[in-house]
């Protein structure tokens, strides 16, 4: 608050330093902001640029396959022609020779034909060799022969040089010629390169020629400069080519080709081994990040222009603010002097109350032994007649419950003093759990409700225990008084990690949802019956106060008709007890009559 009053001060002193200070601390934010969506934009644009290149890239290698599946088709259907078969089997080589020859007219797009036997033996040519020597040349070396005598398959080759007249870059389309079933001779059909790649140019315009080459299987890259449809072999990067055929489809590099930027992106042609590399220069990226930032600037033009005409505004309302702050503070200064009287009131007040609750619970105690212990003797008096036993015995019984209540009074006075004492001990769960259950044997059999018990073997636990067998009381007594006649009550102990875990069951009549967490209030018995029950309406909320003074929590789960689920945990606290601490199961001895909510 000092420094706040110092800048205050500071700044209202002068007020251009107001505006000074609004302008700066406006604008620093705003190049920030300026400079993220410049970069953000850049790559937004660039994902742009790179998706529609892969798209692109997808639809020429589309084409590309296309047009070549077509030919290839072609070339399959001349090597099962019924007189090209027969006119190789027979050796006639001038009227294959002259078969070719037609063809080639028929579909002036192919270079040229040409017949090899299956040791790769130059027989038949079409056009015919410029030199005769040429036929019978072994063509083994072509980059077509292998791959089909492989596997007697049809097969693309990648981009060669052809050996007729001006050795042009072609492409073979290799077809074996099987006789009798089995291959004899392999049919080859070559185009150029730009026979090749025409359907794709043909659907460009001539200025983007150069951003589309391909890649054949050899990693050769070929196509057209700018402005010219021919195609050609092109130097390229062989290390930034085998990254961009590695990456991720749609994922695109920043490359220099030719001196320039470029943003490339290769899509593969998997059935022909080929593929598409498609290359967009950066300087296009510009003009469409632009038109993205326009926005973005007159935006941080408008913010700088509010900043600097409310530099004004801000001083003035900083100059009220402060000016009004001194009565505000005197304002909060008399209201916390006012709260703080206030709470010292409430707190001597339940001061009081306590020490009322605990003065009238010893001062009861006395007399009401004193009554319980006359009406006990003459409840066992033989001499007395029935009728008055019966009144000592309501006597007795009543006294009973007052004492409870005094008891039930005391530990909550205890418990809001902070001076309720827990002696803790190690002892037997397995022992203590028959002692409590026993008490309530006379309840059980006059309500012929039966009882199961499931103790983990073994468990001990540290804790206060006359205040756990109060719990477990008070929990069993509360499950066998809301039981119906003929119902099970169960009681059920075990180790959850480093706590125990006991479940108190019964098949009584249920409590409402809403009512679940209230039953834990002083003074509640609303949730638990639509009818009246005897009970203070303390031992749940002692039950849980005394669980949570051990270190653990205690829920409840229940749904009316079908009976509760009481449940808690306690940490078992003697994991590091000496072995000299022996634990040995205790008597009964001085339990305190349980609580009835």
């Amino acid at each position: 608050m000092n420094i706040l009053k110092s800048a205050g001060e500071w700044l209202a002193s002068r007020p251009w330093r107001i505006l000074a200070v609004t302008v700066a601390l406006t604008v620093l934010p705003l190049g920030v902001f300026v400079a993220a969506a410049h970069d953000l934009f850049v790559r937004e644009v660039t994902a742009r640029t790179v998706a529609a290149s892969a798209q692109q890239g997808r639809v020429f290698g589309l084409v590309i396959e296309q047009h070549l599946t077509q030919q290839r088709r072609f070339v399959e259907s001349i090597a099962l022609r019924p007189d090209v078969v027969s006119n190789w089997a027979s050796s006639d080589y001038a009227r294959l020779t002259a078969t070719l020859d037609q063809l080639r007219s028929l579909h002036p797009d192919f270079f040229g034909f040409g017949v090899c036997d299956v040791r790769g033996v130059l027989r038949v040519s079409s056009p015919p060799p410029q030199a005769p020597a040429y036929l019978g040349q072994d063509l083994t070396s072509r980059p077509w022969y292998a791959p089909v005598a492989a596997a007697w398959r049809p097969y693309v080759s990648p981009v060669f040089n052809s050996v007729r007249a001006g050795k042009p870059l072609v492409v073979a389309i290799a077809v074996p010629i099987f006789v009798a079933g089995k291959p004899s001779a392999i049919l080859v059909a070559a185009q150029t390169l730009d026979e090749v790649a025409h359907p794709v140019y043909s659907l460009l315009s001539p200025e983007n020629y150069a951003n589309v080459t391909f890649v054949d299987q050899q990693h050769q890259v070929f196509g057209a400069q700018r402005g010219s449809a021919h195609i050609d072999l092109m130097s390229f990067d062989p290390a930034a080519l085998s990254a961009l055929m590695n990456d991720r489809p749609g994922t695109g590099r920043v490359l220099q080709i030719g001196g320039k930027e470029h943003i490339a992106e290769y899509s593969p042609i998997a059935s022909l081994g080929w593929g598409v590399l498609i290359q967009a220069p950066s300087s296009l990226i510009g003009p469409a990040v632009w038109s993205l930032e326009k926005n973005v600037a007159v935006l941080a033009v408008m913010i700088l222009l509010l900043a600097t005409g409310g530099g004004a505004l801000v001083a003035y309302l900083f100059k009220r603010w402060r000016d009004r702050e001194q009565v505000y503070f005197a304002q909060i200064e008399g209201q916390n002097r006012e709260l703080e009287l206030r709470n010292r009131t409430i707190e001597n007040a339940n001061q009081l109350k306590t020490r009322f609750l605990a003065t009238v619970s010893h001062e009861l105690r006395t007399p009401l032994n004193a009554v319980l212990g006359f009406a006990t003797l003459l409840t066992e008096e033989p001499a007395l007649p029935p009728k008055p036993q019966r009144w000592a015995a309501h006597i007795r019984e009543g006294g009973r419950h007052l004492l409870q209540l005094v008891n039930d009074l005391l530990d909550i006075s205890k418990m809001e003093a902070g001076r309720l004492e827990l002696n803790p001990e190690v002892f037997s769960v397995e022992a203590i759990v028959p002692q409590v259950t026993a008490t309530l044997g006379p309840m059980l059999q006059a309500r012929n409700i039966r009882l199961r018990v499931e103790v983990q073997p073994g468990l001990t636990l540290r804790a206060d225990q006359t205040r756990f067998r109060q719990i477990l009381y008070n929990l069993l007594s509360n499950a066998v008084k809301f039981t119906p006649m003929g119902g099970d009550v169960g009681v059920k102990a075990l180790r959850q990690g480093d706590a125990l875990l006991m479940e108190v069951r019964d098949t009584g009549i249920g409590i409402r949802p809403e009512d679940q967490e209230a039953i834990f209030e002083e003074f509640s018995q609303r949730s638990i019956s639509e009818t009246s029950s005897p009970g203070t309406g303390l031992g749940l909320a002692i039950t849980r106060r005394l669980v949570e003074q051990h270190g653990g929590h205690l829920w409840v789960n229940s749904a009316v008709g079908q009976g509760s689920c009481f449940s808690f945990t306690i940490p078992l606290g003697c994991e590091h007890e000496e072995n000299q601490f022996a634990v040995r199961a205790q008597e009964p001895e001085g339990l305190q009559a349980g609580p009835n909510p």
